[in-house]
């Protein structure tokens, strides 16, 4: 409890803590985090992408939960893939993947800058980063970082 009260002091800087304060900090991972991510693997800005991991991380997103999100997008992504190369239109890729059609877009925008092989590495990335903080003692926050190194160059 200590170290969240000491979070939010430092979040709040030196005004009177709030309730938008606790709110802002605690909110629940967005969509539009892990598309920003992803997108900032995909234009090749470890930096951006990191940055964003941090902001996660700093308003107390579980690595596990991260990893998830960016899971779920790659495999979004690899069927959004697929789909375009067998012509299927947007509004038949966002209801077969039950998600709404801006996002579907943005996905098929995203979807342009990997091949599906890299999307394909990607998604063993996110297995074998899972798998390996899940079974060894390693830094998890390093793990991640590395996660989106590899991504890019994958």
């Amino acid at each position: 409890i200590e170290n969240e009260v000491e979070k939010l002091c430092t979040y709040a800087m030196h005004e009177e803590i709030e309730k938008k304060h606790i709110k802002e900090m605690y909110e629940s991972i967005k969509d539009e985090d892990i598309f920003d991510l992803i997108n900032f693997i995909s234009e090749k800005k470890p930096r951006k992408a990191i940055e964003i991991l941090n902001e996660l991380m700093y308003k107390g997103q579980k690595i596990n939960h991260i990893l998830v999100m960016i899971e779920k997008q790659f495999r979004n992504l690899y069927f959004v893939k697929i789909g375009m190369e067998q012509g299927k239109t947007k509004e038949g890729l966002a209801k077969e993947l039950k998600i709404h059609p801006y996002g579907c877009s943005v996905l098929m925008s995203q979807s342009k800058k990997f091949t599906l092989k890299q999307i394909e590495k990607s998604i063993e990335l996110v297995i074998e980063t899972d798998k390996k903080i899940k079974t060894t003692s390693v830094n998890t926050q390093t793990e991640v970082e590395l996660l989106i190194i590899n991504s890019i160059c994958a």
